[in-house]
């Protein structure tokens, strides 16, 4: 025992000794690679602190991270800023200016509840009036993305009374720039306009160049109802400009997203407007609008256009991103929801309508859309309770904004509501006149309604002149799901008025052009007031032989070729033929178009 002692004594100090002497040496290896990297004329700031912190110097490491983390953030580098000014932070937890870029750093890459512990300890030892402006802003916006309204609405105050205690200065014009960011936000345009006109006087008085082109955006950004959609979007190409003439990438992102609201979602100028988005939200490391926000918009594009495909594909690239329970979650369940609709799926669409629970009701646009979503669905169920449920709350919903949008989501209302059972003197009176009484589109939605209307209320003949009148040139706003709604309404008013040839000419249509991309519930409509017209079977379930009908309940169940194989006592490559032919006699160009397809037509297993 006395031996064993011994020895152990010994190999503890030997290891001891044997760490001290691997200390230094990779002390002097720190030392070498900090004085190589410190005479390099663009050195890593990163590398240089981790030599500096290596080789014991850790006075050196808040310096270089204050050169550095800015550095890498002006550069598009948000995740090296971050790593630079949290790992500086270690040594100086209080200093403004890494808390300022860790703030900000964490915000572009969509980290908020970092960023917002940053951005509440900046606001704590903020010296500066201009510091604790920006502070309070930032708090002010993550509590917007990620809080109640009510504790945003907290953060606006005590932003409002920062504003009104500061001395004339450029913290104080900052200020008022920051209300009407803020304002904006929370759909108050009115007052985001009136804060943003004060922080335009204050930067023409300060000579604020970065302020002027901020207030600019907030201003554009505001889509209050008095302006029309042209002003609104050469206002904001005028702040995008002068966003990149200040140098500030973040800005012009925000311009640019917000001009996209503007402009047709499907038109040429929104594609141009989208990779100009893409190119420089890449190169100012502003993460959260880039990937999420974008997939979005190329959803949007893709219905307007009637590419399902392009549709479902850019809602499963957002779904990469979305956080759990972000608005950017909240929005990948609407649009879930929206593509379940399309797709005739009600049920599953009331499901996730019911998912964003609180979430629905946190934005003006989602406190329209879901009552809207859950009209459509109870059209398709046939269900009274849940129309009527869904109209008392869409007529007491914001209005939408004067957006180019606009004008197919009420023509897409009104085709809903006629469907669900609503009557069309209540869809006259209570939607087209009094809820938009005075919306820039109002005029526009009546005319492209009137035909719908009409059919309902058994006036073929005027609806067949009201639908050819919006149809003959179809406004760029509308959607091509919208426009084939429309056009299968004409079929079926001029099949009334016994026009019979021209009724299938326009159904013809509907199916090989307007729809030839967009399966699902409007396509089932319109071939089957084709096979009516023509007395034929064309593209339905009567095509398919009893065993193809068993392998699209069983693509329904989510099984793969050698599942199907597998159940069926087939091989592979024989389920991989009647899965090609169930595809080409239905006219569908996926696995997932026939499960929705299986869902829709209740092509279910039978019992043995």
């Amino acid at each position: 025992p006395v031996d064993d002692h011994f020895w152990f004594a010994h190999a503890l100090v030997a290891e001891a000794v044997l760490q001290q002497l691997l200390g230094r040496e990779r002390r002097r290896l720190h030392e070498r690679a900090l004085i190589a990297l410190e005479a390099q004329p663009e050195p890593d700031h990163a590398s240089l602190a981790r030599h500096a912190a290596g080789a014991g110097h850790f006075e050196q490491v808040v310096p270089i991270a204050h050169v550095g983390a800015r550095r890498y953030l002006e550069h598009g580098a948000s995740f090296q800023a971050l790593r630079l000014a949290g790992h500086a932070l270690e040594e100086a937890p209080d200093d403004v200016e890494l808390l300022r870029v860790a703030t900000d750093a964490a915000w572009r890459l969509d980290f908020l509840t970092e960023a917002l512990v940053y951005g509440r300890r900046w606001r704590t030892v903020a010296a500066t009036d201009l510091d604790r402006v920006e502070a309070q802003r930032f708090i002010a916006r993550l509590l917007h993305e990620q809080a109640p309204d009510v504790e945003r609405d907290a953060a606006l105050d005590e932003l409002i009374q920062l504003a009104e205690s500061l001395p004339p200065g450029i913290a104080r014009g900052r200020s008022y720039g920051a209300v009407a960011q803020i304002m904006m936000l929370a759909d108050r345009g009115e007052e985001a306009v009136a804060w943003a006109d004060r922080a335009l006087d204050a930067a023409r008085a300060d000579d604020d160049a970065w302020l002027a082109a901020q207030a600019m955006v907030e201003h554009a950004s505001a889509f209050v109802q008095r302006r029309t959609q042209a002003t609104a979007a050469a206002e904001l190409r005028l702040a995008y400009e002068a966003s990149r003439a200040v140098g500030d990438k973040v800005l012009a992102c925000r311009a640019l997203n917000n001009l996209l609201s503007l402009v047709v979602a499907h038109s040429a100028q929104a594609d141009a407007i989208r990779a100009e988005l893409r190119a420089l939200t890449a190169s100012a490391g502003f993460d959260k609008l880039g990937a999420p926000i974008l997939a979005f918009r190329d959803a949007d594009a893709a219905f307007g256009r009637g590419d399902s495909r392009a549709f479902r594909n850019a809602i499963a690239e957002a779904e990469q991103y979305a956080g759990e329970w972000s608005a950017e979650r909240v929005s990948l369940i609407s649009y879930r929801a929206e593509l379940a609709l399309e797709e005739g799926r009600p049920k599953a669409a009331l499901e996730l309508l019911d998912e964003m629970g609180e979430g629905g009701a946190c934005r003006a646009d989602f406190r329209r859309e879901v009552p809207a979503a859950r009209l459509f669905a109870a059209g398709q169920l046939g269900d009274p309770r849940i129309a009527a449920d869904a109209w008392s709350t869409l007529l007491a919903s914001p209005t939408p904004p004067n957006a180019p949008y606009s004008l197919p989501s009420v023509v897409q209302m009104v085709d809903t509501a006629l469907v669900a059972g609503i009557p069309p003197r209540r869809v006259r009176d209570e939607l087209l006149d009094r809820w938009l009484d005075g919306h820039p589109s109002q005029r526009d939605a009546v005319r492209h309604t009137e035909g719908l209307l009409r059919l309902a209320e058994g006036h073929p003949e005027d609806a067949v002149g009201e639908l050819r009148a919006v149809l003959e040139t179809p406004a760029d706003e509308l959607t091509r799901p919208v426009i084939a709604s429309l056009r299968l309404s004409l079929g079926a008013a001029l099949l009334a008025t016994g026009d019979r040839a021209a009724a299938l000419a326009a159904v013809r249509q509907v199916v090989a052009e307007d729809l030839v991309d967009w399966p699902g519930w409007r396509r089932d409509r319109a071939e089957a007031l084709l096979r009516r017209l023509e007395g034929s079977s064309s593209r339905s379930e009567g095509e398919l032989t009893p065993r193809e009908r068993e392998v699209a309940a069983l693509i329904a169940e989510g099984l793969t070729n050698g599942q199907l194989a597998e159940r069926l006592y087939i091989s592979p490559k024989t389920a991989a033929v009647h899965v090609s032919n169930i595809l080409m006699k239905l006219g569908l160009s996926g696995r997932a178009e026939v499960a929705a397809w299986a869902v829709r037509h209740g092509v279910v297993l039978q019992p043995n």
